[in-house]
């Protein structure tokens, strides 16, 4: 069997079905490693009764060589186990991250720092370090949880292991649309951070 890489050097161009990314789409409801890119961080109200941050952003996901996926191909319409590698360079927007917002003296809305446990799961995932600090509330003593004020250059190129799922909405038209998005992560370990600024300079 004649090796690849003599072929190549003859000039032999081809064709790797196995390789063809657009011929596959990631199996929603599993993970893949990759790096968070193009954050944008705004304030928004939220139903008319709360402020709060939200971050959307994307995650550019790595060549994942030591994961396997079952997939379905979009020409036979067959499930077949491929290596994570040829999703490498793919890109997925996230749903917004909200990071909720207390009220200071003179603002007219209200507090949901109960709802900030998504926002809490991205500072753990990027390595953002939180404290556990006891307080009193209405004379109770609690345990809350202090986190960052995370910002665009806090997330730009971070490593991240990125939940991959189907999310519906509604576009301008009122049509639904089912895109697959990111919808959770955790921690990748051991993993560097990218400049995606840097990388994109022309030398």
């Amino acid at each position: 069997m004649a090796s690849i890489d003599d072929m190549i050097k003859e000039g032999f161009n081809f064709y790797d079905p196995k390789l063809n990314v657009g011929n596959v789409v990631p199996e929603p409801g599993q993970f893949y490693q990759g790096h968070i890119k193009d954050v944008v961080v705004k304030e928004v109200n939220v139903k008319g009764k709360y402020k709060a941050k939200v971050y959307n952003f994307s995650v550019e996901l790595s060549d994942n060589k030591d994961r396997t996926y079952s997939c379905v191909e979009k020409e036979s319409g067959q499930r077949k186990t491929i290596s994570g590698e040829v999703f490498k360079g793919k890109t997925y927007k996230a749903t917004g991250v909200f990071q909720f917002l207390n009220p200071k003296k003179g603002d007219d809305f209200e507090a949901n720092s109960g709802g900030n446990d998504r926002y809490l799961h991205l500072c753990e995932s990027v390595g953002a370090k939180n404290e556990k600090v006891l307080v009193e509330i209405d004379g109770e003593e609690r345990e809350i949880i202090r986190f960052p004020d995370l910002d665009e250059y806090d997330l730009n190129g971070k490593p991240i292991d990125a939940l991959l799922n189907y999310h519906t909405w509604k576009n301008r038209e009122g049509d639904s649309i089912k895109s697959l998005m990111v919808k959770s992560f955790k921690e990748w370990e051991g993993a560097e951070s990218r400049d995606f600024a840097l990388e994109d300079l022309p030398f």
